[in-house]
């Protein structure tokens, strides 16, 4: 099962304000790792929503903490920043069914 997503770039404190599709790597209730051809800044938060495998959507906030260059893309390590009880289930009960997958 893959995930979809979208990142709004825009910094809490900027008015850039652009919406790109990243390729999520990998999520877990307190975080996301991803590859995005924009370049985000580290320490940065932005706004994101992820579509998970019931379709519905998540926002959530992400906090940049990690950076690391591959070429055309870049793979970010980001923290969930105000993620709701419920949504921190729902991704782990995703967890669970991908690593059932891989069994």
């Amino acid at each position: 099962m893959k995930l979809e997503s979208t990142i709004t770039v825009s910094r809490i404190d900027s008015g850039m304000d652009e919406e790109v599709t990243i390729e999520i790597k990998d999520i877990s209730k307190s975080g996301i790792g991803f590859f995005c051809t924009e370049m985000l800044e580290v320490g940065s938060i932005y706004q994101s929503s992820i579509i998970i495998w019931t379709k519905e959507k998540i926002p959530v906030l992400l906090k940049i903490v990690r950076e690391v260059d591959h070429g055309e893309k870049k793979f970010y390590g980001a923290e969930f920043m105000g993620l709701s009880e419920i949504d921190m289930f729902r991704i782990s009960v995703y967890e669970e069914l991908e690593r059932s997958e891989m069994m």
